[in-house]
């Protein structure tokens, strides 16, 4: 819940974020017993929708781990916010970002977004916590796009502070997180079918 709030998203989109992550790693049998024996759930169940390929993992895992869905997704996601440093809650509201995107930072930003069932907003505010490209963007010659997403206020600000210090127009400094997270050497997202041609 505090996630969702600081990131102004969905606690569904968190648990399926945290599932993504923890599929990544990959999950055995024995860690998923030694989190059984550790972690103590909640009776109460959230029901959420998810996309046929986190589905498909899902049943995957239960049918090696042999332990029953909500069981199954409450211990992983458990242990991967367990795992994480405590977070306070942030007080703030969201900001609306309205900016014109370069065509294919913006395509690469919603195919994952859809690949990952995520929310648009948090994938941006995480490049902007992740930083700029220390460079000039390779991109194709192509129009922008104006696309508008919300992000966590605070983040927005941060993102001015930075964008000021750098010198260059806000819009600018958010497509050069984007592209650090998507296209760079050091890209924190990617793409399942991507298209790296540039």
């Amino acid at each position: 819940m505090t996630a969702s709030k600081n990131l102004s998203v969905s606690r569904a989109s968190m648990i399926m974020y945290a599932l993504t992550e923890q599929f990544e790693k990959g999950i055995t049998r024995l860690q998923m017993l030694t989190l059984d024996n550790k972690i103590i759930l909640e009776k109460e169940n959230f029901p959420i929708s998810m996309p046929k390929h986190l589905v498909n993992k899902v049943e995957q895992y239960m049918a090696d781990s042999k332990m029953n869905k909500n069981n199954f997704i409450g211990l992983i996601v458990s242990d991967y916010f367990e795992s994480l440093p405590p977070a306070k809650e942030i007080e703030g509201e969201k900001h609306k970002l309205t900016l014109p995107l370069h065509k294919q930072i913006k395509d690469m930003l919603y195919q994952y977004a859809e690949e990952k069932y995520m929310n648009v907003g948090l994938l941006v505010a995480q490049s902007i916590e992740n930083g700029k490209y220390e460079g000039v963007p390779e991109l194709n010659e192509s129009e922008k796009e104006t696309v508008s997403y919300n992000i966590p206020k605070h983040i927005y600000e941060d993102a001015l502070t930075r964008s000021a210090e750098s010198g260059i127009p806000l819009h600018f400094y958010v497509e050069s997180c984007l592209y650090n997270a998507f296209m760079s050497e050091n890209k924190i997202f990617e793409l399942e079918n991507a298209d790296t041609s540039r």
